[in-house]
């Protein structure tokens, strides 16, 4: 009877087996093995491979038995705290950021410290306004959310265009209008910036605006507008040449002078007359000198007139011209005939070494009065004279240049606003002059 409760004991030992909790629980509990083997799953010890009669075999079965019958105790009792033999991811775990295991109260969790992605340091998202830039999205981030400062509320760089005011900016209207009051550079429309403002410009070609007269005279870093002497002679005639001297009427004591000179038939002279004539003045001259160079002249230019004799005034290398006067008590001086109306540009040197103090360039009728206007020059730089070919596309003023506008450009002989009753055609030519 014993015999058969110990075959039964065995038997069931041989043909159960109790499987283990969850991966992740820390308990382990007995599984009997067949042919009498028991292992506490966690320990790995197996019991004696058979049962044996011995006392000593007995011994152990009975010790493995106790062992799995403790198991099952502790299986059916409160959890453990600890497991014997467990594998290293059964071990109990401290929640912390950083272990790429999103945990409660974590937004995300990525094992990097790396501050300027999609997880920040503290396993929070990342965000616009966190103060922490985020590589590849947000240009800055200054966590402030205000937007006058050098980065705005959503993360974006002030810009030109963005509808606020920044340092540099004297308007910002985020429109992309740059016809209206405040173009695309954020400051104040005005002439010359190149930008077209409807209504208020007829044209702005921004640094190109120039008022581009027909005829300019540079000395140094200024520049005037001038006009030639418009006259009914030729420019033999009008020089008067008589008693040694110039009678243009335009003679000064002490002062050389340059102008142009236009005939009716539109031929062009360029004069320098030095002194007065006493005799038909009264005015005394000094004994003078004046050396000139006239560079650059374009080939069809000779000389018209030469006062006394023609050493004094003579071509001398290709587009250059020299004069060399000694005189006293009159004038002296010479004429350059055959300019173009347009399209050349030529340098003049003065050098006064006794008798003449005054350089001037006397213009014909500019702005102003009408009758010829003095320029005083530095007779120590040279001076420059152009005849431009066509007007600039766009005045100083933002106005289109054209005939009526009271301004001479090149390929007029005069302008005068469209008053009438003058010499001045509506084409903006002479249709008659006088000395």
């Amino acid at each position: 009877m014993r015999q058969r409760w110990r075959n039964r004991r065995h038997d069931r030992c041989a043909t159960e087996a109790m499987a283990p909790m969850g991966a992740h629980d820390l308990r382990r509990e007995p599984t009997c093995l067949a042919s009498g083997t028991a292992v506490v799953k966690g320990l790995g010890v197996p019991s004696p491979t058979r049962f044996a009669s011995s006392r000593s075999s007995r011994a152990l079965v009975g010790a493995a038995g106790a062992l799995c019958l403790g198991a099952l105790v502790a299986s059916c009792g409160a959890r453990t705290g600890f497991s014997i033999g467990a594998p290293a991811d059964d071990v109990l775990r401290t929640p912390v950021c950083g272990d790429l295991v999103l945990d409660e109260g974590e937004s995300c969790d990525d094992a990097n410290a790396v501050p300027g992605d999609a997880c920040l340091p503290g396993c929070v998202l990342a965000r616009c306004g966190d103060g922490v830039v985020r590589v590849g999205f947000e240009p800055c981030d200054d966590g402030n959310g205000d937007d006058g400062d050098a980065c705005r509320s959503d993360c974006s760089l002030p810009t030109c265009g963005d509808g606020l005011v920044d340092g540099g900016e004297q308007c910002d209207d985020g429109n992309g209008d740059d016809g209206d009051a405040c173009p695309g550079l954020c400051l104040e429309a005005r002439c010359g910036d190149g930008f077209l403002q409807a209504g208020v410009e007829e044209c702005d070609a921004g640094a190109a605006n120039a008022t581009l007269a027909a005829y300019v005279v540079t000395q140094g870093s200024s520049a005037w507008s001038v006009t030639p002497i418009d006259g009914s002679l030729q420019a033999g005639s009008f020089y008067d040449y008589r008693s040694a001297s110039a009678h243009t009427g335009l003679e000064k004591a002490g002062t050389s002078q340059l102008f142009l000179y236009r005939e009716p038939s539109g031929a062009l002279s360029l004069f320098t007359i030095h002194g007065i004539d006493i005799d038909s003045s009264g005015i005394a001259q000094p004994k003078s000198v004046v050396r000139q160079a006239f560079l650059h002249l374009p080939a069809e230019v000779g000389v018209a007139l030469a006062d006394d004799d023609g050493e004094e005034l003579m071509l001398g290398a290709p587009g250059a011209a020299y004069g060399d006067w000694k005189f006293h008590d009159n004038t002296d001086g010479g004429v350059l005939g055959g300019f173009p109306s347009s399209g050349w540009s030529i340098d003049v040197e003065t050098e006064l070494d006794s008798g003449i103090d005054a350089w001037a360039f006397v213009g014909g009728q500019v702005a102003g009065p009408p009758g010829p206007a003095e320029i005083a020059l530095d007779p120590t730089l040279p001076v420059n004279i152009t005849a431009n070919t066509a007007p600039a596309p766009c005045r100083s003023d933002c106005t289109v240049p054209r005939c009526g506008d009271g301004l001479i450009d090149p390929g007029e002989q005069c302008d005068d606003g469209g008053a009438g009753g003058d010499a001045c055609t509506p084409d903006c030519h002479l249709g008659g002059a006088s000395k």
